[in-house]
């Protein structure tokens, strides 16, 4: 292995090849594809901050041409001149000197001038050129970011090489080209054939002395992971021509799925503008530089749409996400269900829209049995609605600042597939406002997607399992929804053109009305399917297209059905000629539940066929990655053992903004989180219990039931963050959750009362004192008569006092005072006496009001009437109705 000086640049102009013009009309036929990769140690350079030891550079290239033809691969590895930041290469050296070792390898090699620069994760790599320390360097790079990594997408880098031979390089990462469940590089690789070398966990962490010690090792493995970006951006390259006709690299794989989407549209004879309620609009705009108007085509909205889509999008909400249980719940069958490719089979059943006819339904059309709506008709409602008591899961989205919730009554918009089935429900439904689109559904071929979606599977399942075009075209599938909602709800991202958060841009294919009919579908099966099933059997959690349930796989064919079933089996069966509609991910024995997307098991399952853990973990992150089976007793004991002030140690990579920004390596950040693992309350706490878990200590449980209306939800989110401002708490035990539910009645209570005047701190005693003056005042509330003897007071003639005597006001504000423990001086009664009448129920009732008035009852006014001085009870709380045992 050399270092850098220790190489010399052999490139020259007649070693490329003529330089292709872009534009409208050309093409590119060449590229050279250049894998690269880093390795480095960090260091520590002060308490908490780390900076890289770049320690190589290593490359695997090939020359690579439309039709086919490809170079010998070549690679190799170089390391910097030194451990500083200023030994290391700049972007047009490693790239130069990876050329110059091609064409001594090929004396006929010739180099196109369009070059790919590839990494799996540039976020680690492209630090590592000297380009990016500096604000000019990074001007060169060009730099944008996708997904958290770096990728040059505005403009390629602009650099020459040995000084005058142009090129234009650019940068991407295989990441953005990758499928949901094959991220990392040893995933590609096993995908390949060309699995990444394994080191053990000591190698990794020791990379400087392998490099000394094993230095063969070392440099095998480094430039295996370059062949592995390289053989992939090769292969998705070729696959890209295959499919499309066009030879280059996406920037990422749904950004393939929308052309590929488009092109089926067009090989059906629909124009990819309109089938998504646009129209091409030519502008002429005047061009003070040249004098002269330009011409540029916008494609809004067509008109009817444009006025109803803030209406439409309004109705577009996530999957449905709920804890119905909080802690452990029995042991049993515990099955988790997902519905079969939920969104995209929802997506096939959407037919061809009349974007021209977007219609303002009337009430007198709500009304109108002979027209009644479908739940696949592109309708959207808005409704008041009331669940009755008796349905355990309402099924009309309500939104808030915490995500959607699903109240016993309120007002909902949503798609009509969610309000059919809440109608099934019993649910009483005032109609407020609606739109309708209308859509063609017959005969086959008129649907937006179904075609597509069908070549989609048809070509996944003729590949194997496991294999890079198996997984390519399920993600092409799957990934088509997210386009079709992008920028629809706020979405803040940082912008490295920009230096600033930016609202995520709708894509090509954007549209509110798709958006909402996929995720209300979806959300509309489930809600269905959850009703359907026996009263007997239990679901513990949903979570957006599936549920956890100990309902048996016979429960679910009888519970599956319903309309919104009988729609979706048939989607199923165009799209795969199956009608079934769930299918089993997991089997566990117990399941342990705190919040939305929080789960794990107690005990595994014991299927042969299915996986035996359901793990999710809420956002919490472990130190260390482990493996799901050494992970979830991990995740269970810091449940069991979680304390107000619990912290987990994590590790996070320095995020993408302060990286760019500072010109810093990426290197780990460690801090310590807040454990999070308290109910969320997206549902009402109903009945509650505790249950010992093993060696744990007994653990709170209760089961929930659904909010009365939106307006709790909001408030009770409002008091549990209030209640852990000044001491945090966690619910481990009954009489945790009673101190909180004592606590929520305590407020609501007060807020029946005037509260002018009603002082944060002890506002409750003051309070208090202010009406015992008053009503001793006015006689009310069963203050003119006193225990006689109470206190040792004495008349004026120096006898004991007796009932009916008329205490005088420094007797009552010493009583107050001294003998119960009420702050208070003649003063105050001399001031109380002013008011004018006594106003019942205006004490906040809190415990301690309550102590002093049982007090004042037994010890000095023997008919008070502790009721009226009290506030009034909220008519809502959340103490807990029954107890539940396990």
């Amino acid at each position: 292995m050399k270092k850098f000086k220790q190489f010399k640049s052999s490139v020259q102009e007649t070693d490329f090849l003529p330089f292709k013009k872009t534009g409208p009309n050309s093409k590119i036929d060449d590229y050279l594809i250049v894998g690269f990769d880093t390795e480095y140690v960090s260091k520590s350079i002060n308490d908490g901050d780390f900076e890289n030891e770049l320690l190589s550079y290593q490359w695997c290239c090939q020359v690579i041409s439309s039709d086919g033809t490809k170079s010998d691969e070549w690679s190799g590895l170089v390391l910097p001149n030194g451990p500083k930041v200023r030994d290391r290469l700049k972007i047009q050296e490693f790239v130069e000197l990876a050329i110059s070792e091609g064409l001594k390898k090929d004396k006929k090699l010739k180099i196109p001038r369009d070059i790919y620069l590839v990494a799996h994760f540039t976020r680690s790599d492209i630090p590592g050129f000297q380009d990016f320390k500096g604000d000019e360097g990074k001007e060169i790079l060009n730099l944008s970011n996708i997904r958290n990594t770096f990728v040059s997408m505005r403009k390629d880098v602009g650099i020459k090489l040995n000084d005058d031979i142009e090129v234009r390089l650019k940068i991407r990462d295989t990441i953005t080209l990758t499928s949901a469940n094959s991220k990392s590089l040893d995933d590609l690789g096993k995908m390949l054939n060309v699995p990444k070398l394994k080191l053990s966990k000591e190698q990794i962490s020791n990379m400087k002395v392998m490099l000394e010690e094993e230095p063969e090792l070392f440099e095998k493995y480094g430039i295996r992971d370059c062949e592995i970006c390289l053989k992939y951006t090769v292969l998705m390259m070729y696959q890209y021509q295959d499919l499309t006709g066009r030879f280059n690299l996406p920037q990422t794989l749904t950004s393939i799925g929308v052309d590929l989407l488009e092109q089926n549209w067009k090989e059906r004879g629909i124009d990819p503008v309109s089938i998504i309620g646009k129209e091409k609009t030519p502008r002429k705009i005047w061009n003070k530089k040249f004098s002269r108007f330009d011409y540029k085509t916008k494609t809004p909205y067509k008109e009817k749409l444009y006025f109803s889509q803030d209406f439409i999008r309004e109705s577009y909400h996530g999957g449905r996400n709920e804890q119905f249980y909080f802690g452990p719940h029995k042991k049993d069958v515990w099955y988790d269900y997902d519905l079969k490719s939920c969104y995209p089979s929802c997506m096939s059943l959407i037919g061809i829209p009349d974007w021209d006819k977007v219609i303002h339904v009337s009430r007198e059309w709500w009304d109108d049995e002979d027209r009644p709506f479908k739940p696949v008709d592109l309708t959207f409602v808005q409704v008041r609605f009331e669940f009755p008591q008796s349905v355990r899961f309402p099924c009309l989205p309500v939104r808030t600042d915490h995500g959607i919730i699903f109240p016993k009554k309120g007002i909902s918009l949503t798609h009509i597939s969610e309000v059919l089935v809440a109608k099934n429900l019993g649910c009483e439904l005032e109609f407020l406002e609606g739109r309708h689109i209308p859509s063609v559904r017959h005969p086959k071929g008129n649907r937006v997607f179904q075609e597509f979606l069908v070549d989609c599977i048809k070509k996944r399942e003729s590949y194997p399992k496991g294999s890079q075009e198996n997984f390519f075209w399920k993600e092409i599938a799957n990934s088509s929804y997210g386009k079709l909602a992008q920028g629809l709800r706020e979405r803040r991202i940082y912008s490295i053109e920009e230096d600033d958060m930016q609202s995520l841009e709708p894509s090509k294919i954007t549209n509110p009305v798709f958006a909402s009919f996929i995720t209300g579908f979806a959300r509309g099966v489930l809600s269905e399917i959850m009703n359907n099933l026996p009263k007997d059997k239990i679901v513990f959690s949903v979570t957006t297209d599936g549920f956890l349930t100990n309902a048996t796989q016979e429960d679910l064919i009888n519970s599956s059905k319903g309309t919104l079933s009988r729609y979706y089996k048939d989607s199923r069966h165009k799209l795969v000629g199956d009608e079934s509609i769930l299918e089993i991910k997991h089997i566990i024995g117990q399941p342990l539940g705190w919040r939305t997307r929080g789960q794990s098991t107690l005990v595994e399952g014991k299927s042969k066929k299915y996986e035996n853990i359901v793990l999710a973990k809420g956002g919490i992150k472990l130190p260390e990655k482990l493996a799901k089976e050494q992970e979830y007793p991990v995740i269970n004991n810091y449940f069991f053992k979680r304390e107000p002030d619990t912290f987990i140690p994590m590790t996070l990579g320095l995020g993408i903004k302060d990286m760019y920004r500072d010109g810093v390596d990426f290197v780990d950040k460690k801090f310590n989180k807040r454990l999070s693992m308290e109910f969320d309350f997206k549902r009402k706490p109903l009945n509650y219990g505790e249950m010992k878990v093993g060696s744990y200590e007994p653990h709170l449980i209760f089961d929930t039931q659904p909010w009365d209306d939106v307006d709790q939800f909001n408030k009770i989110r409002f008091l549990w963050e209030d209640y852990n401002k000044t001491e945090r708490h966690c619910l481990k035990t009954i009489s945790d959750y009673d101190k909180f539910a004592e606590y929520v009645d305590n407020i609501l209570s007060s807020e029946t009362i005037e509260q002018r005047h009603l002082k944060k701190e002890n506002g409750d005693i003051i309070r208090l004192r202010r009406d015992l003056i008053s009503s001793w005042r006015h006689s009310q509330g069963g203050t003119t008569k006193i225990y006689p003897h109470c206190f040792e007071e004495k008349t004026r003639k120096g006898k004991p006092v007796f009932p009916t005597y008329k205490l005088m006001n420094e007797q009552f504000a010493r009583i107050l005072n001294d003998g119960c423990g009420i702050p208070c001086s003649k003063g105050d009664v001399d001031n109380g006496i002013k008011i004018k009448e006594f106003t019942p129920n205006q004490v906040p009732n809190t415990e301690r009001t309550r102590e002093k008035l049982d007090f004042l009852k037994r010890c000095l006014f023997p008919e008070l009437r502790i009721d009226e001085f009290l506030s009034k009870k909220s008519d809502w709380n959340i103490y807990s109705t029954g107890k539940l045992s396990r």
